[in-house]
């Protein structure tokens, strides 16, 4: 019986150690490894393995050769696995320095990604509890909020979701590389010929926190949505107020606009009046060259905001133009 220890440890600290395998090195399928005496090294992927070479911090697998037959069968020969592994094959370089590391390799991925996915998880829901609090809080009292503290509260539901977004999208990211890890592991497997453990369970959990996490994002959206309509009606309920008050400035400022013109075309008409007209008839010249001087202000704003000419406005400048024609020739008669 013979044993092998290999050891995983992450590119950054075990490209240190390799440098003590030079010369050139061998390309597998799947990794690319250097033999110096007994002990070999090798890299796949992120990682660098080493077999029968000591790493401080290094993910550990213990590898058994024997010589009787083993319970299930694979590619090479037979296998058993509990706490180490136990192999009864001929020895192939394609097996124990390319297909087992890759292997081992990524079953250490699996076993990283799944902690962090973890620990990403138990964090999300320790925050998601702060939210989902403060979606109860602010839907209950938010009909009786007035327009500045819901655009408060839409600010803070902003960044929640900003924040709660940032962090699912984190989560997500590093259950996708769990995800590519464990179709990698499948594949080699298969490759192998091998039943080893299924991953399916750890993928249950991971899936039902992400769903949780799902609706968590959705009921902000909704809440928001929500926010934002009844913020909208309070605007719009404000707006009209306004729009009722401009009004009736606008209407106040028209009559005292009108009375003012009257009043100075009056005093200005006594000096050229022909004295000849009826009262009744000077009134009437006067109401018609107000009106329509008032006219003309509101059509030379709405000129001013529209930059086109509208042809009620060419209407008031003929017809005004006219009238003063008229007076002017009444005046001179």
């Amino acid at each position: 019986m013979s044993e092998l220890i290999y050891c995983i440890v992450d590119l950054k600290r075990g490209k240190e150690k390799l440098k003590e395998f030079d010369g050139m090195g061998k390309k597998g399928k799947y990794t690319e490894y250097w033999l110096k005496n007994e002990k070999v090294a090798g890299i796949y992927k992120n990682c660098v393995f080493f077999i029968n070479t000591e790493v401080e911090n290094c993910r550990k697998f213990v590898v058994k050769l024997l010589d009787k037959e083993l319970k299930g069968k694979f590619r090479f020969g037979t296998y058993e696995v509990n706490s180490e592994i136990k192999l009864n094959c001929d020895f192939s370089e394609d097996l124990f320095y390319d297909l087992l590391p890759a292997l081992l390799a990524e079953i250490t991925f699996i076993d990283n990604y799944f902690k962090k996915c973890k620990e990403k998880a138990l964090k999300i829901s320790s925050f998601e509890s702060e939210v989902l609090k403060y979606i109860a809080k602010v839907s209950i009292d938010a009909v009786k909020r007035g327009v500045r503290e819901l655009e408060e509260i839409m600010d803070e539901l902003s960044e929640y979701h900003s924040q709660f977004f940032s962090m699912f999208a984190s989560f997500r990211e590093e259950n996708e590389k769990l995800y590519e890890s464990i179709l990698r592991y499948e594949a080699l497997c298969e490759e192998l010929e091998v039943n080893l453990r299924s991953y399916e369970d750890k993928l249950r959990i991971l899936k039902q926190y992400e769903e949780k996490f799902k609706q968590t994002l959705s009921g902000l959206r909704d809440l928001f949505s929500l926010m934002s309509l009844r913020l909208d009606a309070l605007r719009n309920k404000e707006y009209f107020e306004l729009q009722k008050k401009t009004s009736s400035l606008q209407m106040a400022a028209i009559a005292i606009e009108f009375v003012a013109v009257f009043y100075y075309t009056m005093k200005i008409w006594e000096h050229f009046s022909p004295k000849k007209l009826p009262l009744s008839i000077e009134f009437l010249l006067l109401f018609l060259f107000t009106t329509l001087v008032v006219t003309l202000t509101d059509t030379i704003g709405e000129f001013l905001r529209t930059e086109r000419v509208s042809v009620k406005g060419v209407l008031v400048v003929v017809s005004l133009i006219l009238t003063v024609a008229f007076m002017v020739y009444l005046s001179i008669s």
